[in-house]
Protein backbone atom coordinates (compact mmCIF):
# COMPACT_ATOMS: atom_id res chain seq x y z
CA UNK A 1 0.00 0.00 0.00
CA UNK A 2 2.81 2.41 0.87
CA UNK A 3 4.49 1.65 -2.46
CA UNK A 4 1.24 2.45 -4.27
CA UNK A 5 1.00 5.81 -2.46
CA UNK A 6 4.54 6.68 -3.46
CA UNK A 7 3.88 5.82 -7.09
CA UNK A 8 0.73 7.95 -7.11
CA UNK A 9 2.58 10.88 -5.55
CA UNK A 10 5.39 10.58 -8.10
CA UNK A 11 2.89 10.53 -10.97
CA UNK A 12 1.10 13.60 -9.57
CA UNK A 13 4.41 15.38 -9.10
CA UNK A 14 5.49 14.66 -12.68
CA UNK A 15 2.16 15.83 -14.10
CA UNK A 16 2.35 19.00 -12.00
CA UNK A 17 5.82 19.79 -13.34
CA UNK A 18 4.66 19.10 -16.89
CA UNK A 19 1.69 21.45 -16.60
CA UNK A 20 3.85 24.10 -14.97
CA UNK A 21 6.48 23.88 -17.71
CA UNK A 22 3.78 24.18 -20.36
CA UNK A 23 2.32 27.28 -18.71
CA UNK A 24 5.46 29.22 -17.78
CA UNK A 25 6.68 29.69 -21.34
CA UNK A 26 3.34 30.97 -22.72
CA UNK A 27 3.08 33.39 -19.79
CA UNK A 28 6.53 34.80 -20.44
CA UNK A 29 5.95 34.84 -24.20
CA UNK A 30 2.62 36.61 -23.77
CA UNK A 31 4.17 39.20 -21.45
CA UNK A 32 6.94 39.86 -23.97
CA UNK A 33 4.43 39.99 -26.81
CA UNK A 34 2.37 42.58 -24.93
CA UNK A 35 5.47 44.69 -24.30
CA UNK A 36 6.40 44.53 -27.98
CA UNK A 37 2.88 45.41 -29.07
CA UNK A 38 2.78 48.34 -26.66
CA UNK A 39 6.03 49.65 -28.18
CA UNK A 40 4.54 49.29 -31.67
CA UNK A 41 1.37 50.97 -30.47
CA UNK A 42 3.24 53.97 -29.10
CA UNK A 43 5.21 54.32 -32.35
CA UNK A 44 2.06 53.84 -34.44
CA UNK A 45 0.28 56.57 -32.47
CA UNK A 46 3.26 58.88 -33.06
CA UNK A 47 3.32 58.13 -36.81
CA UNK A 48 -0.44 58.56 -37.05
CA UNK A 49 -0.24 61.90 -35.30
CA UNK A 50 2.45 63.10 -37.73
CA UNK A 51 0.42 62.03 -40.77
CA UNK A 52 -2.71 63.66 -39.34
CA UNK A 53 -0.74 66.86 -38.80
CA UNK A 54 0.29 66.84 -42.46
CA UNK A 55 -3.29 66.16 -43.52
CA UNK A 56 -4.53 69.04 -41.37
CA UNK A 57 -1.88 71.29 -42.86
CA UNK A 58 -2.86 70.33 -46.41
CA UNK A 59 -6.52 70.83 -45.57
CA UNK A 60 -5.74 74.29 -44.27
CA UNK A 61 -3.78 75.06 -47.44
CA UNK A 62 -6.67 73.77 -49.56
CA UNK A 63 -9.14 75.96 -47.71
CA UNK A 64 -6.81 78.93 -48.13
CA UNK A 65 -6.49 78.29 -51.87
CA UNK A 66 -10.26 77.95 -52.21
CA UNK A 67 -10.74 81.22 -50.35
CA UNK A 68 -8.18 82.97 -52.55
CA UNK A 69 -9.80 81.58 -55.73
CA UNK A 70 -13.22 82.83 -54.72
CA UNK A 71 -11.81 86.15 -53.53
CA UNK A 72 -9.92 86.88 -56.77
CA UNK A 73 -12.94 85.94 -58.85
CA UNK A 74 -15.08 88.27 -56.77
CA UNK A 75 -12.54 91.09 -57.16
CA UNK A 76 -12.39 90.58 -60.93
CA UNK A 77 -16.18 90.78 -61.15
CA UNK A 78 -16.22 93.93 -59.00
CA UNK A 79 -13.61 95.60 -61.22
CA UNK A 80 -15.57 94.80 -64.34
CA UNK A 81 -18.81 96.01 -62.69
CA UNK A 82 -17.21 99.36 -61.87
CA UNK A 83 -15.89 99.67 -65.42
CA UNK A 84 -19.36 98.92 -66.69
CA UNK A 85 -20.90 101.57 -64.45
CA UNK A 86 -18.28 104.15 -65.45
CA UNK A 87 -16.67 104.26 -62.05
CA UNK A 88 -13.33 102.99 -63.44
CA UNK A 89 -11.40 103.19 -66.63
CA UNK A 90 -12.38 100.09 -68.63
CA UNK A 91 -8.80 99.36 -69.70
CA UNK A 92 -7.48 99.62 -66.15
CA UNK A 93 -10.37 97.56 -64.82
CA UNK A 94 -9.78 94.83 -67.37
CA UNK A 95 -6.05 94.74 -66.64
CA UNK A 96 -6.61 94.41 -62.93
CA UNK A 97 -9.36 91.88 -63.50
CA UNK A 98 -7.07 89.85 -65.80
CA UNK A 99 -4.32 89.81 -63.15
CA UNK A 100 -6.86 88.83 -60.47
CA UNK A 101 -8.02 85.96 -62.62
CA UNK A 102 -4.38 84.89 -63.07
CA UNK A 103 -4.07 84.64 -59.26
CA UNK A 104 -7.32 82.74 -59.23
CA UNK A 105 -5.85 80.29 -61.74
CA UNK A 106 -2.81 79.79 -59.52
CA UNK A 107 -5.11 79.21 -56.56
CA UNK A 108 -7.04 76.64 -58.60
CA UNK A 109 -3.83 74.77 -59.33
CA UNK A 110 -3.08 74.66 -55.62
CA UNK A 111 -6.63 73.51 -54.96
CA UNK A 112 -6.17 70.65 -57.39
CA UNK A 113 -2.78 69.77 -55.94
CA UNK A 114 -3.86 69.92 -52.32
CA UNK A 115 -7.12 68.18 -53.07
CA UNK A 116 -5.37 65.23 -54.72
CA UNK A 117 -2.76 64.98 -51.96
CA UNK A 118 -5.40 65.36 -49.26
CA UNK A 119 -7.40 62.47 -50.71
CA UNK A 120 -4.37 60.21 -50.70
CA UNK A 121 -3.30 61.27 -47.22
CA UNK A 122 -6.80 60.69 -45.90
CA UNK A 123 -6.66 57.10 -47.16
CA UNK A 124 -3.31 56.67 -45.42
CA UNK A 125 -4.72 58.08 -42.18
CA UNK A 126 -7.71 55.77 -42.32
CA UNK A 127 -5.48 52.76 -42.97
CA UNK A 128 -3.11 53.72 -40.15
CA UNK A 129 -6.01 54.34 -37.81
CA UNK A 130 -7.29 50.84 -38.54
CA UNK A 131 -3.87 49.38 -37.79
CA UNK A 132 -3.63 51.32 -34.54
CA UNK A 133 -7.07 50.09 -33.52
CA UNK A 134 -6.10 46.49 -34.29
CA UNK A 135 -2.93 46.79 -32.23
CA UNK A 136 -4.93 48.20 -29.34
CA UNK A 137 -7.43 45.35 -29.65
CA UNK A 138 -4.62 42.78 -29.68
CA UNK A 139 -3.08 44.33 -26.57
CA UNK A 140 -6.39 44.13 -24.73
CA UNK A 141 -6.95 40.55 -25.91
CA UNK A 142 -3.46 39.41 -24.89
CA UNK A 143 -3.78 41.08 -21.49
CA UNK A 144 -6.99 39.15 -20.85
CA UNK A 145 -5.34 35.92 -22.00
CA UNK A 146 -2.35 36.69 -19.79
CA UNK A 147 -4.62 36.96 -16.74
CA UNK A 148 -6.03 33.52 -17.54
CA UNK A 149 -2.57 32.03 -18.05
CA UNK A 150 -1.30 33.57 -14.83
CA UNK A 151 -4.25 32.12 -12.92
CA UNK A 152 -3.59 28.68 -14.44
CA UNK A 153 0.12 29.01 -13.70
CA UNK A 154 -0.58 29.89 -10.06
CA UNK A 155 -2.90 26.91 -9.76
CA UNK A 156 -0.31 24.61 -11.33
CA UNK A 157 2.41 25.89 -8.97
CA UNK A 158 0.14 25.33 -5.96
CA UNK A 159 -0.64 21.80 -7.17
CA UNK A 160 3.06 21.13 -7.69
CA UNK A 161 3.90 22.32 -4.18
CA UNK A 162 1.21 20.04 -2.77
CA UNK A 163 2.49 17.10 -4.83
CA UNK A 164 6.02 17.73 -3.56
CA UNK A 165 4.79 17.84 0.02
CA UNK A 166 2.87 14.61 -0.42
CA UNK A 167 5.78 12.97 -2.23
CA UNK A 168 8.12 13.96 0.61
CA UNK A 169 5.76 12.73 3.32
CA UNK A 170 7.33 9.19 3.13
CA UNK A 171 4.10 7.17 3.61
CA UNK A 172 6.11 3.93 3.91
CA UNK A 173 8.04 5.30 6.87
CA UNK A 174 4.81 6.57 8.41
CA UNK A 175 3.20 3.13 8.13
CA UNK A 176 6.25 1.49 9.71
CA UNK A 177 6.24 4.04 12.52
CA UNK A 178 2.55 3.38 13.20
CA UNK A 179 3.21 -0.37 13.24
CA UNK A 180 6.01 0.06 15.77
CA UNK A 181 3.79 2.26 17.89
CA UNK A 182 0.97 -0.31 17.77
CA UNK A 183 3.37 -3.09 18.84
CA UNK A 184 4.68 -0.95 21.66
CA UNK A 185 1.18 -0.20 22.90
CA UNK A 186 0.26 -3.88 22.80
CA UNK A 187 3.39 -4.72 24.79
CA UNK A 188 2.53 -2.06 27.36
CA UNK A 189 -1.02 -3.39 27.65
CA UNK A 190 0.25 -6.94 28.16
CA UNK A 191 2.71 -5.77 30.80
CA UNK A 192 -0.03 -3.83 32.58
CA UNK A 193 -2.29 -6.89 32.58
CA UNK A 194 0.53 -8.97 34.03
CA UNK A 195 1.09 -6.48 36.83
CA UNK A 196 -2.65 -6.44 37.54
CA UNK A 197 -2.70 -10.23 37.80
CA UNK A 198 0.25 -10.18 40.17
CA UNK A 199 -1.46 -7.54 42.27
CA UNK A 200 -4.40 -9.91 42.84
CA UNK A 201 -2.14 -12.71 44.13
CA UNK A 202 -1.05 -12.74 47.84
CA UNK A 203 2.63 -12.30 48.26
CA UNK A 204 3.04 -14.28 51.51
CA UNK A 205 1.33 -16.91 53.65
CA UNK A 206 0.39 -14.29 56.20
CA UNK A 207 -1.35 -12.21 53.53
CA UNK A 208 -3.25 -15.26 52.26
CA UNK A 209 -4.40 -16.15 55.75
CA UNK A 210 -5.35 -12.58 56.49
CA UNK A 211 -7.37 -12.41 53.27
CA UNK A 212 -9.14 -15.68 54.09
CA UNK A 213 -9.99 -14.59 57.62
CA UNK A 214 -11.01 -11.11 56.53
CA UNK A 215 -13.54 -12.19 53.84
CA UNK A 216 -15.48 -15.39 54.39
CA UNK A 217 -17.40 -14.92 51.14
CA UNK A 218 -14.27 -14.75 49.03
CA UNK A 219 -12.42 -18.04 48.67
CA UNK A 220 -8.75 -17.63 49.37
CA UNK A 221 -6.18 -18.21 46.71
CA UNK A 222 -3.68 -20.85 47.79
CA UNK A 223 -0.02 -20.50 47.23
CA UNK A 224 1.64 -23.38 45.48
CA UNK A 225 4.13 -24.03 48.28
CA UNK A 226 5.74 -27.46 48.81
CA UNK A 227 4.33 -29.68 51.64
CA UNK A 228 5.53 -32.81 53.37
CA UNK A 229 4.03 -35.86 55.17
CA UNK A 230 4.79 -34.20 58.47
CA UNK A 231 2.58 -31.26 57.44
CA UNK A 232 -0.22 -33.64 56.59
CA UNK A 233 0.08 -35.37 59.97
CA UNK A 234 -0.01 -32.02 61.74
CA UNK A 235 -3.10 -31.02 59.79
CA UNK A 236 -4.87 -34.25 60.77
CA UNK A 237 -4.04 -33.64 64.41
CA UNK A 238 -5.62 -30.15 64.32
CA UNK A 239 -8.74 -31.43 62.54
CA UNK A 240 -9.12 -34.17 65.19
CA UNK A 241 -8.75 -31.60 67.90
CA UNK A 242 -11.62 -29.61 66.32
CA UNK A 243 -13.72 -32.75 65.82
CA UNK A 244 -13.53 -32.47 62.05
CA UNK A 245 -12.33 -36.03 61.33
Amino acid sequence: MAGLFQRLFKIGEAEGHSVLDQLENPVKMTEQGIRDLEKHYVQAIKDLAEVKAQVNKQRAELQKAETESADYEEKAMLLLSRAKSGQMDPAQAEDLARRALAHKAEAQKRIQLYGSGLSQQTEVVNRMQGQVDRIKGQIDQYKNELKTLQARSSAAKAATRLDKQLAGADPKGTVEMLERMRQKVEDQEALSAAYADLADRPKSLDEEIQRALGSADQPPKLLNSPTSNQDDDELSRLKAKLGMN
